[in-house]
């Protein structure tokens, strides 16, 4: 049942107009990670779903939901890899986004990097700075709209990837990866000095760093020892914040300019036992969870800086559901006066799994045709998750939105 006071005086969020920080509230994320995965195999999953393949119709379809912002990811390893046909295809992207009045949030680094470069090495930021500064200058050349950037996707989430787990096999790989601060810090450094590029050839960028919101709790009767580990994995999700912002290694230049816009990501299985052998359940009601607007108030009382809830999905029957209780909680945000600036949709459109290409998750707002041998349907087609789409309709009508299409979803 719904909160009446969550949507009572007509409450509707801080509008957006003229001091909205994006063109949209509700966003749309297009997966883009461009690793190597654990088998060695170079993913480029903006090519997989047909993305890039179909970037006209797919943006078309966000009409319907009054969405005007993306978050893209333009893929370090795929574009230096294309040469100077990578930046083509980047300026051509860029340019239809402004012409149908889409706003990106471009992700330079999802993850990939050259195949030439130690990850450790002195290289790898000037080279990344190279990269930027490339990135910079074609974006600026196509409007003089606002822009905003993410250097590095993920920098807590990609440090531990690569320094305990399987997961990436990049070349050159090298035993100093399980040294997960120096690997945390080296993505730092380089986002920084990204930052710094960037400035220089478009002043009036804005940047914005994701990272998962987590929370860890200890085992049931657990000793001191276990709790302080328990609180230590969830503050581990402020560290490449607090170096970005220069709270923490103030030596590397951080600054809350630096850090600009504080991307939460968050998902079902983003809380967990210590020692435990699965997430808090989501969908069973776990009481060991902590309330979504909680952790989102740590990070506000920390930074004091603007908030995007930057990734949120679900898969299969769950997502109308998960959709519904994310927005409860951010409406909760919202009322008390956080400053969360919107909610994006990730992905939008569906995606194979990194290991599994025969794996779809089934976890966008909009699924995907799977070419199947001998069958006549379109290849990559777009279809409507009808569940998933009446949530988000419903809930543009009480968090800020685009206005809903026809009247056929029940009311509350």
């Amino acid at each position: 049942m719904s909160d009446p006071t969550l949507f009572s005086a007509g409450f509707n969020g801080r509008p957006t107009g003229s001091d909205a920080l994006f063109r949209s509230f509700w966003m749309a994320g297009y997966e883009g990670a461009d690793h190597v995965n654990s088998a060695g195999v170079q993913l480029s999953m903006n090519e997989a779903n047909h993305h890039w393949q179909r970037l006209e119709s797919d943006y078309a379809l966000l009409a319907q939901f009054g969405i005007r912002t993306v978050r893209e990811s333009i893929g370090w390893r795929v574009t230096e890899q294309m040469g100077d046909a990578g930046f083509a295809r980047l300026r051509a992207h860029a340019e239809l986004a402004e012409k149908q009045g889409i706003e990106v949030i471009w992700t330079l680094m999802h993850y990939g990097w050259p195949a030439d470069i130690d990850l450790l090495s002195p290289a790898f930021v000037q080279r990344f700075a190279a990269f930027a500064e490339k990135v910079a200058m074609t974006l600026r050349g196509v409007s003089d709209s606002q822009r905003f950037y993410q250097p590095v996707n993920e920098i807590s989430f990609l440090s531990w990837a690569l320094s305990a787990t399987g997961l990436m096999q990049h070349a050159m790989r090298d035993p100093s990866w399980a040294n997960g601060p120096a690997v945390k810090l080296q993505l730092v450094r380089a986002a920084l000095r990204a930052c710094e590029v960037i400035e220089q050839r478009d002043p009036a960028a804005r940047f914005m760093h994701s990272d998962p919101l987590i929370h860890v709790v200890p085992p049931p009767d657990a000793p001191f020892e276990l709790v302080q580990a328990a609180r230590s994995h969830s503050d581990a999700v402020f560290e490449a914040w607090d170096m970005l912002s220069g709270r923490a290694e103030p030596q590397l230049g951080g600054s809350a300019r630096h850090l600009g816009i504080v991307g939460i990501n968050y998902y079902h299985d983003n809380q967990w036992m210590l020692q435990g052998d699965g997430p808090l359940h989501w969908h069973l009601g776990d009481p060991r969870r902590k309330p979504l607007h909680h952790l989102i108030e740590a990070i506000r009382q920390r930074y004091q800086a603007p908030m995007l809830l930057a990734e949120t999905s679900h898969v299969g029957e769950g997502r109308g559901q998960w959709l519904d209780d994310v927005a409860r909680e951010v409406m909760l945000c919202r009322k008390s006066g956080m400053p969360l600036e919107g909610i994006c949709l990730y992905p939008i459109v569906d995606r194979h799994g990194w290991d599994d290409v025969s794996h779809w998750h089934n976890s966008g707002l909009w699924e995907v045709e799977v070419p199947c041998a001998g069958a006549g349907q379109s290849p990559y087609e777009r279809i409507l998750c009808r569940p998933y789409a009446e949530q988000l309709w419903r809930w543009q009508e009480h968090l800020p939105g685009g206005p809903r299409p026809t009247a056929e979803v029940s009311s509350l």
